[in-house]
C-alpha cells in the first residue's frame, strides 16, 4: 500500500473507532460490574455451602470423640480381671505331641503361604 491509500483509509477508520469507543465503553463498564457482582453472589452461595459442610462434618467427629471418650471411661472405670498365672502358662503350651502336629501340618509349606 502506498502513503495516500493509508492515509484515506486511517481518515475513514478514525470516526467509526470513535463511536466504537464511545459506546462501547458504557456497555463494556455495565458487563464488567455485572458479571463481578454475580461472581461475588456465587462465592457467597458456595461459602455458605461449604460453612454447613464443615459444621456437618464437625459435628460428625465431635460426636466420634465423645463416643471413644464414653468407651475409654468406661473402660478405665471396672477392673480388669486376669485369669491365674498358671491358665495364662497353660495357654502358650502346645496342646497335641509332635507326632499328632506332624500328621496335622501340610507337607508342602509353600502351598501354604499362596494361600
Amino acid at each position: 500500500m502506498d502513503n495516500a491509500t493509508l492515509s484515506a483509509l486511517v481518515h475513514q477508520l478514525v470516526p467509526i473507532v470513535a463511536i466504537l469507543i464511545t459506546f462501547g465503553c458504557p456497555v463494556a463498564i455495565v458487563w464488567t460490574v455485572k458479571h463481578f457482582k454475580l461472581k461475588d453472589r456465587e462465592l457467597e452461595l458456595e461459602a455458605q455451602l461449604h460453612s454447613r459442610e464443615l459444621e456437618l462434618r464437625l459435628r460428625t467427629l465431635e460426636a466420634r470423640q465423645g463416643a471413644v471418650e464414653t468407651a475409654l471411661t468406661a473402660i478405665g472405670a471396672r477392673p480388669v480381671v486376669l485369669p491365674p498365672v498358671e491358665q495364662r502358662m497353660s495357654l502358650l503350651e502346645p496342646s497335641s505331641t509332635s507326632t499328632e502336629s506332624a500328621e496335622v501340618q501340610p507337607a508342602d509349606p509353600q502351598r501354604v503361604r499362596n494361600r
